[in-house]
């Protein structure tokens, strides 16, 4: 039925530090890609996204006009449709080691293997936050479009702080391999 959750965001800017944490599971495949989070302008100048593409990688995406875009994509698929994934994107542009500025967790165990990886600039801003709208679920444009087939659960989406996976979550004691 392609939902969505939206906000218009009356006034923002950019930030150097961001989370994004959600559970999700899929139900269907898209075709192409579908929307985790997403914020864009409506003359399309800026966008930031995270993305569960078609074959069950993991996309994380920004363009900010001037510094140009940046994408991380993973060589892992997340296409269970049986299973719930935690998702933590941690954006901290302030972080001394460039390979740290951008970290992905999935079920509480950090990414390192991507397909695609650019890291940003020392205090390079993200414009999650910048005016326009901020949507869960598909990404909302004259197009409104890339909806997400599956479920959503406890969604986060933090500014000026960067999170880790542990700030969510744990490992079960009597399961340590269960988050």
């Amino acid at each position: 039925d392609s939902p969505k959750l939206s906000k218009s965001v009356s006034s923002g800017s950019g930030s150097t530090k961001f989370t994004f944490s959600v559970w999700f599971k899929t139900t269907t495949v898209n075709s192409s890609y579908g929307r985790l989070l997403w914020n864009g302008d409506s003359g399309g100048s800026y966008e930031t996204n995270s993305s569960l593409y078609a074959d069950g990688r993991l996309a994380i995406y920004w363009n900010n006009g001037s510094d140009g875009a940046r994408s991380w994509l993973t060589n892992a698929k997340y296409l269970d449709p049986s299973a719930w994934y935690h998702m933590v994107v941690r954006y901290d542009s302030t972080d001394g080691t460039a390979g740290d500025r951008v970290q992905l967790w999935i079920n509480g165990t950090r990414v390192t293997a991507f397909s695609e990886s650019t890291n940003p600039g020392s205090s390079e801003v993200i414009n999650v936050f910048k005016a326009d709208v901020l949507s869960i679920g598909r990404e909302v444009t004259s197009a409104d479009r890339f909806s997400f087939d599956g479920y959503f659960a406890e969604v986060c989406v933090i500014d000026n702080t960067a999170y880790t996976a542990t700030d969510f979550g744990e490992f079960d004691s009597d399961s340590p391999t269960i988050w």
